[in-house]
This record gives structure tokens, sequence and C-alpha cells, in this order.
């Protein structure tokens, strides 16, 4: 845990004590609040739409160029039956898609996804860049074990 976080909570469990309430419940709260929020900032995003077709059959492996076809082309299915909105932000390159990935990567976590973007080889082991991504519900970041100082994307 980086010093930050640990401040954090200890500010926290702090102030719950100074004003009589048990330990640990005002950094519970504050967990609970951020699960929640990225829960709904995550299942707002027609990117996790995506991904959740993209893994529907298990675990996803490829490389970059590969995962923003296949991206693209559930885009392109979901909003033809009227599933998705024509949504203009669908990035416009493998590079955006990496950093939108990177970014969301913190709240895709705590809904249950598993992203590895630094990969390399995947099965047969070639020098390729390979990006893994997973939907794991046991991975669920829970506001007891989660961490709210956690960073960047999941490294499995």
């Amino acid at each position: 845990m980086n010093t930050e976080a640990l401040l954090a909570d200890s500010t926290a469990s702090a102030a719950g004590l100074a004003l009589g309430l048990p330990d640990g419940s005002v950094l519970a709260a504050i967990r609970r609040a951020d699960l929640a929020g990225a829960t709904e900032r995550a299942e707002g995003s027609p990117l996790q739409k995506l991904l959740d077709e993209l893994v529907q059959d298990g675990p996803w492996e490829g490389t970059p160029a590969k995962t923003y076809d296949r991206l693209y082309e559930i885009r392109e299915t979901l909003r033809c039956a009227g599933k998705l909105p024509d949504d203009r932000r669908f990035p416009a390159s493998t590079n955006a898609l990496s950093g939108q990935l990177r970014r969301s990567a913190p709240d895709l976590r705590q809904v249950g996804f598993v992203i590895d973007l630094d990969g390399s080889g995947g099965r047969d082991k070639s020098k390729h860049k390979v990006w893994t991504i997973d939907y794991v519900p046991e991975k669920l970041e829970t506001p007891e074990a989660g961490s709210m100082g956690s960073e960047g994307v999941a490294a499995e």
C-alpha cells in the first residue's frame, strides 16, 4: 500500500474513533462508496459492454491489433442490433484503445475484469505483444479486501 493510501486509511480510522464510531466503519463506508462509483462508471461505459461480449466464451488473448479489430466487430454487431447507441467515442487506433483500457482498468477491475496489456508471447511464446482480457467474478474487489490506492492494470 502506498504512503498516501496508508495516510488516508489511518486518517479515516482516527476520524471514526473521534466520532465514537466502531473502528474501521468510516473506511468501510468510503470503500463501499468507491466501489459503487467504480461499478457505476464501468457499467455505464460502452467499453464494458464490448468487453463483456469479448470474454463471453472465455478469456481473450490476442495482439493489440487483433483485439482492436475484434472489439470493433463486436461494436458494429451490437450497434446494428440496436443494443449499443451510435457512439462516436470508439478509439481510433490500437494506441487509443490501450490508453482507454489503462484509464478504465481500476474501475473494470473492481467489477471483475482482469486485464493485462503488457504480456508478450501468448500461447506460442512469440515476441509479439499480447493482451489478455478476462472476466473473473471471484476477483471482484470488495470494500473490505479492495484498496483505495489501486493503480494501473492488473499484472497476473
